[in-house]
Formats: C-alpha cells, structure tokens, sequence
C-alpha cells in the first residue's frame, strides 16, 4: 500500500468517527447489578433447652449426602438470590476422616468425623455417635444435622447410592457422590442457618431409588421417611396437641403430617421425625418425653386407630381417662407426668372394650 492511500483511508476514518458520539458509562447499572445480597441470620443453639426432649439428641435425623465437585467447578446452580453454597469431596491432603468441605456465600466449612461417629463442622461439634455410619430401616439415606455458624447435614449412604441430588429452597440444586471414610459410605454438606431444604433424591446410577420431601418449620430439615419414584405425597396436616407449662417451662406441642412422614416440634426447642405409620398395637406408643421414665414431665404418644382408650390408674383409687386426638391414620395423646397423684399402671382398649395392652407405671 502506498504512502498515499494509506493517509486516503486514514481521514476517511477518522470522517467516520467523527459522527459518532459515545453515550456515558451505565456505571449506576454496573454497580446496581453488582450488589450482593446478604441475608443476616440468627444463630440457634438446640444445645441451650433445659428440658430437650430425650428422643432428640443434638442431631436430628434427617440426610446423608457428600458433594463432589465436577471438573472443578462449584456443584451448584444457583438460582434467585439464594446462597452460594460449594461443596469439595476431600483432597489428597485432606485430614482424616473429612467427609466433605466448601463454602457458603464465602465462608469456608468442613466436615470432619471420627471412627466412633463424633462430628465437627462450623462452629459446632457433636460427640460421638452422633454421625449415622449406616442408613437405618429400608431408606437409603440416614442423615443427621448440626447447627453452629452454619447448618451441617451428614450422614450414610446404602451401597447401591451412587449420587444424591439436594435441591435448596430457592432451587439451587447440587449433585453429591458418596465417599468412604473409615469403611463407611458418607456424604455432607453444610448450608445457612434455618435454610430451606426442598428435595433430596437418592440414584443408583441414572436411576432414582427414593426421594425426600423435608419438614422445615423447625428450623432445620427433617424427614422420617423416604418416598418411591411415582409414589403420591401423602396430605399435609398441622395440629398443636399439647399447650402449657410443665416443670416450670412451657411447651407448645405440635404434630406435622406429609411427605416428610411424622414431625413433631416443640417450643422449648425438641423436634423430631419418624414414619407417619402406627407402632404396634401392643404398645404404649410413646414417641417423645421431656424427661426419664418415670420422672415428671411431658410425654407425647401416637396409637393405632384400633386404640379406642388409654386409662391411668392412680396411686389412691381411681382413675384417669386419657384424651386421645385422630390425626391422619393415628391417634395422639399429651400426658403430664407429675409426682402426685403417682401413675400405678396403665392400659389401653379396643372398641368392643377389650384391652389391646398395659404396663406398670407411666406409659413408656
């Protein structure tokens, strides 16, 4: 190209820019985009109820799961102004018995367990025992839960999971593989505090075995039971079946029924989930006390629909008629157990008036 013709097209250029005329920077857009919502949570210790119902320990039963990262990038699709939760299987430099880390909005957390089951996670630690090591009844996942600066899920897989899928409350989705620590099939993960969690499903490679629908009005997810592909939700029902104080704290007892199974919640801060399906009818159904056997407080019991009536007999004659609630395919009772009158035996009955069962003492 000559000198010439080179300077011919340089002002035909510069001709052209001349007519156009930039428009300003959309930095108001930029910055109103780049603004990251930031959700304060209040921090809940179930550690701090005096009267914690036996039945639940500082883990609550709920699901196992590990996530693992694909080609290192974070397993999640995040969707809304949900957290950013990322999980990471351990590392070939990774401690001992660590089931899983990642972060959520930023923060970094760990999973870390011991051969006799004690957990840590973020802010909190539970002892041992507390970490299901084997998935209990037919489901394929057993977890249980931890709350401290964030709230952990842990727990054991069955051999044939190959993955579990968690769906958060806000969509977001991750895919978790199951790894072996101390020859047992874990997974986890942690998420906010009082976090949603929506579903959780179970495959077997492409193959799903079982899905969760959890309870969360507790603050945590919870489910009893598992559901099969193709197998319809059982109805919802909510019911308070007990409201007062007893030993000097109150409680506002209040029974869920669904696609989690049986949920029970507390005010004084014990909740707890188990199968929506009746006991044995030869049983007191007990299904959660305030406190030990035959020491005062609470007891909340769940009987077959065949249970027509449950009758106390107290020390000094007579006797006490104990109001039962249907509820779904079961009938609840409340007892207050007090230290006077004293409970001498118990026994319930069918609705020809046969009696169905009985024991010495309170109902246990």
């Amino acid at each position: 190209m000559s000198p010439g013709n080179e300077q011919d097209i340089r002002q035909l250029l510069d001709g052209v820019l001349d007519t156009i005329t930039p428009s300003p920077v959309p930095a108001s857009t930029v910055l109103r985009k780049g603004k990251v919502l930031r959700r304060r949570r209040r921090v809940g210790s179930a550690a701090g109820a005096a009267t914690a119902l036996a039945a639940v320990a500082v883990a609550t039963a709920v699901i196992p799961g590990l996530l693992h990262q694909r080609g290192h990038q974070p397993p999640v699709s995040r969707q809304h102004n949900g957290p950013a939760v990322t999980v990471h299987p351990p590392g070939l430099h990774s401690p001992a018995g660590e089931i899983a880390w990642g972060t959520v909005n930023g923060q970094r957390w760990q999973l870390i367990t011991t051969k006799s089951g004690a957990i840590s996670a973020a802010g909190a630690s539970a002892a041992a025992g507390s970490v299901p090591m084997s998935p209990a009844g037919p489901d394929p996942i057993s977890l249980g839960a931890l709350g401290g600066t964030l709230q952990a899920y842990y727990g054991a897989v069955r051999r044939d999971v190959t993955s579990v899928e968690v769906t958060l409350g806000d969509g977001s989705k991750f895919r978790l593989q199951p790894v072996t620590v101390f020859g047992h099939r874990l997974i986890g993960f942690e998420t906010p505090l009082r976090e949603a969690v929506g579903r959780i499903v179970a495959y077997s490679g492409h193959r799903e075995l079982a899905y969760a629908i959890p309870y969360n009005g507790a603050g945590v997810a919870m489910w009893g039971v598992m559901l099969r592909p193709g197998q319809a939700e059982p109805p919802r029902l909510s019911r308070t079946i007990f409201s007062g104080r007893v030993t000097g704290t109150y409680h506002r007892v209040t029974v869920h029924l669904g696609p989690w199974g049986r949920c029970l919640t507390d005010s004084a801060g014990s909740s707890a989930c188990s199968p929506a399906s009746p006991g044995p009818a030869a049983s007191a159904g007990v299904i959660m006390r305030t406190a030990g056997p035959g020491q005062p407080g609470l007891l909340i019991g769940a009987l077959q629909p065949s249970v027509k009536a449950m009758v106390l007999t107290m020390a000094g004659g007579g006797s006490v008629s104990v109001p039962l609630d249907a509820m779904g395919s079961l009938k609840f009772y409340a007892l207050v157990i007090a230290g006077h009158p004293r409970i001498l035996s118990w026994a319930t009955f069918g609705g020809a008036g046969n009696q169905i069962d009985g024991g010495q003492g309170a109902p246990s």
